[in-house]
């Protein structure tokens, strides 16, 4: 990576070049409370009377991209630079400067030519680089060679800031394995695979397994590991088993169940007693209804609250899919520690006068911690309004992604039906023109849900409807993330719609 030439002449490449860094400073000041400089928009001046450690911290705040894919969690450290800290890195040696930490702590190694590189920027990746990542794929015929884990291997420990290395595929690199073990700055090395026999008496006190499933975890192998010092991050449940109440899993953060809602949660406590480092829980893919569970633990008392105050039918509006619980304080065992901070709601059809957003009015304040909500409306026929939910998000203090499922169908908006109902009436639009207005109702509609959603960042959409593409009837399909830019609460993101042939009409 290549600095900047002096400087430069063209004063409008410069003034474009800083605009990521103007906008920041206007998201900065939104959400720090900070008065960074009254004329932002004057050029280069927003930035060039500020303290280097006032920009550190700015810059700090976008250098790196957020991956969101369609789950809650992840177990990679690694970050990728955003493009706005290239762009400010690009602007003059002074941010250049202040920007080479994030620019180089985070590197990723995929075949030989990265490692080459690596080499080739070892001054800068020996000062700044904290996190490297080697890539998990294995057969290809560019992967990272031998040669080129033996060059690794002696680059690594020139590496004097290094914390952490992901290594999702160790077993076969088990001299790449045992360098990074005996690495004197490296705390923790990240793998999805338990080393072969061979490191049978290795020290695996800096080994973290990312996620195993409950059968994997008790065969002796992994066990051996364990014994070895190795910590598990992550555990995996189909159901529950009876060993959870005596087994112990040095390191473990959290556990997922998925498909079942457990008939007794009697293991809960003798579980966060085991594992003091738990920090959280997920009820994953729930095939039945939460709300008819007649003894849900202590730590779930504000849905108990909510059952509570809407009465007892209330799973005919709602009912529970997922839900993410993180602990407090980790330090504690005490269940009385935890809250929601994640929530999958199915929404159903009613004929009563009480609609299910007159039932989700209450929870904002019930889940001042929720961070993640996902709401589907598969199972709902009635109409709604968006302003209605806008209104409710807008209740939130901490949300930061909301995923919907099939939720345009449902809007009693004028505008969304006479868009698209005039391209279902049209036998002749192609299939471009009904993507465009599908997209552009729906970027419309979330717009204006994130205006008074101060703290949401994301948006998951996936949705489906038909139309009539040449005279034939088409079903089509849109998922993709809507992201909030700034303080102005402006959306970016992609949309991807598919269609596929149908055998019904309007």
């Amino acid at each position: 990576m290549n600095a900047p030439k002096g400087k430069s002449k063209d004063k409008a490449r410069i003034s474009k070049a800083a605009q990521p860094l103007i906008l920041l400073f206007h998201n900065y000041n939104h959400n720090h409370n900070v008065v960074v400089y009254s004329n932002c928009m004057d050029s280069m001046r927003p930035y060039s009377s500020l303290p280097n450690e006032l920009l550190h911290s700015i810059t700090e705040y976008i250098a790196f991209t957020i991956d969101l894919s369609d789950s809650y969690s992840s177990y990679s450290l690694y970050k990728h630079a955003s493009p706005e800290l290239l762009a400010l890195s690009a602007v003059n040696w002074r941010l250049r400067r202040i920007c080479l930490p994030f620019l180089f702590a985070n590197i990723k190694v995929r075949h030989d030519e990265d490692v080459t590189r690596l080499e080739k920027d070892l001054p800068l990746c020996a000062k700044f680089t904290k996190t490297l990542s080697i890539d998990h794929s294995k057969g290809s015929s560019s992967d990272l060679t031998e040669a080129g884990q033996q060059n690794l291997s002696q680059i690594l420990p020139r590496l004097e800031q290094l914390l952490v290395v992901e290594l999702p595929d160790c077993r076969d690199r088990t001299d790449l394995l045992r360098t990074m073990l005996v690495h004197p700055t490296v705390t923790s090395v990240l793998v999805n695979e338990i080393p072969n026999s061979s490191m049978a008496n290795d020290d695996l006190s800096k080994l973290i397994y990312g996620r195993v499933d409950t059968y994997s975890a008790f065969m002796p192998r992994f066990r051996k590991c364990l014994d070895q010092g190795m910590r598990l991050m992550s555990l995996r449940l189909n159901s529950i088993d009876n060993r959870l109440e005596s087994q112990k899993f040095p390191g473990l953060q959290e556990i997922k169940i998925q498909y079942t809602v457990p008939a007794s949660f009697s293991w809960v406590p003798p579980l966060l007693s085991n594992h003091p480092t738990l920090n959280e829980l997920w009820l994953l893919q729930l095939e039945h209804d939460f709300f008819a569970h007649d003894a849900p633990p202590t730590f779930l008392s504000s849905l108990v609250d909510l059952k509570e105050s809407q009465g007892k039918d209330l799973q005919h509006f709602l009912s529970i899919s997922e839900l993410g619980l993180r602990r407090a304080r980790p330090i504690n065992g005490s269940s009385k520690d935890w809250h929601i901070i994640a929530l999958g709601l199915k929404v159903k059809s009613t004929f009563d006068k009480k609609s299910w957003m007159e039932i989700l009015r209450p929870i904002p304040l019930m889940f001042p911690k929720l961070e993640v909500l996902r709401l589907d409306f598969r199972a709902c026929r009635s109409s709604y309004d968006i302003d209605d939910l806008a209104s409710i998000l807008a209740r939130f203090l901490s949300l930061r992604v909301l995923y919907l499922n099939k939720f345009f169908g449902g809007l009693s908006l004028e505008f969304a039906y006479r868009a698209i109902r005039q391209v279902q009436q049209d036998g002749s639009t192609d299939s471009s023109e009904l993507r465009a207005r599908v997209e552009s109702v729906m970027l419309l509609s979330i717009s204006r849900l994130v205006k008074g959603a101060r703290a949401l960042e994301s948006i998951h959409i996936n949705d489906s409807g038909s139309g009539y593409v040449n005279y034939s009837a088409r079903h089509w399909n849109v998922i993709g993330w809507i992201h909030v830019l700034n303080g102005n609460r402006d959306i970016s993101g992609k949309l991807t719609t598919h269609f596929d042939s149908a055998s019904y009409s309007f």
